[in-house]
């Protein structure tokens, strides 16, 4: 029980950030479509970044007392700052990713820069969804290794 929830909450972030135009749909149901907001707007996408990354603390920790594993700590103090150095850059490169992933995948693969505009819609779409994923990837490991290099 102890990573039930905060593995859920993860996994329906992780979601709604993948499908913010099916998230808004669920929530919004009652509501017009033409009055709903834009699905893709900043706070769809700052939320669940934001939640991904603090959750994942608490799913890391319930995971390890689900198995009765105690959190391995790094004990040298210059690979706990190297870790946290580490940590913060897997975060600034997920929210980056999570935040404007054609922009990330525009940096990270060069065969797709100044390309992304004659794309057509569906290969941007899957560009996007890519980027959003290695995002979420990189906040989590980030909280990982963020965890490792506190003890």
């Amino acid at each position: 029980m102890y990573a039930l929830i905060p593995t859920l909450v993860v996994a329906l972030m992780i979601l709604v950030l993948l499908a913010p135009q099916a998230a808004q749909d669920l929530l919004r149901r009652r509501i017009p479509e033409n009055a709903r907001g834009d699905p893709h707007r900043f706070g769809m996408r700052m939320v669940p970044s934001v939640a991904i990354f603090v959750f994942g603390f608490a799913m890391f920790q319930g995971w390890d007392r689900l198995l009765h594993r105690a959190p391995s700590h790094l004990s040298d103090p210059l690979q706990s700052k190297l870790a946290f150095v580490g940590g913060a850059f897997f975060l600034a490169l997920g929210l980056f990713g999570c935040l404007w992933p054609v922009q990330l995948m525009e940096r990270a693969v060069p065969a797709l820069r100044g390309r992304i505009a004659t794309l057509d819609p569906n290969s941007a779409r899957k560009v996007m969804l890519i980027g959003k994923v290695f995002g979420a990837m990189f906040l989590l490991g980030s909280v990982y290794i963020m965890r490792r290099g506190g003890g």
